[in-house]
């Protein structure tokens, strides 16, 4: 097996990353010739059970980001997450360049596929404790993030079409 490949997809709440990981995973699993996991956000986990704080504690959500995500790491050709480690980076209550330095190494050690996704759909605050102004300014902030770290990324619209897209994307990459 080559080096797991991480499908990470980035944009604020709401925009669709959720639904379109979903889709991806479930395709790449209809396809039957690779190894595909899905790996949620913890932090959406904590929102739910009702200790929406830790969130504030990115190291903490970090942390645990990345331990589930070592767990299938050379176990599965690709890994798709709607939690991109370094969207900490965005969520750190108190910036710190230690933590940044840390998480920038530890995510170029990766074999990473990064897909910003516009949004297009009417927001939902479902699941999320931000509103939509909120989320589209965290939009703004992930994306200016992977523009400052030169993190190269495709960006594409979040709608019924762009799973497929990935999934393409994703064939490519692993027929390397």
């Amino acid at each position: 097996m080559t080096k797991t490949l991480i499908c990470n997809l980035f944009a604020g709440p709401g925009a669709g990353k959720s639904t379109t990981a979903a889709a991806v995973f479930a395709e790449m699993k209809y396809r039957e010739n690779y190894s595909c996991e899905l790996l949620t956000e913890i932090a959406k986990d904590r929102f739910w059970e009702g200790t929406l704080n830790t969130v504030d504690d990115q190291v903490y959500i970090f942390a645990r980001q990345l331990y589930e995500l070592r767990c299938m790491m050379g176990k599965m050709d690709v890994v798709v997450t709607d939690a991109p480690l370094l969207t900490s980076l965005v969520y750190q209550v108190t910036p710190s360049l230690a933590f940044e330095a840390f998480v920038r190494e530890i995510v170029e050690q990766h074999n990473n596929l990064n897909v910003f996704l516009r949004r297009t759909k009417v927001y939902s605050n479902v699941g999320r404790s931000q509103n939509e102004m909120a989320a589209i300014e965290l939009d703004l902030e992930i994306r200016t993030l992977l523009d400052d770290l030169n993190v190269p990324v495709e960006v594409l619209q979040a709608n019924r079409g762009t799973p497929s897209i990935i999934v393409s994307m994703i064939e490519r990459r692993l027929q390397r």
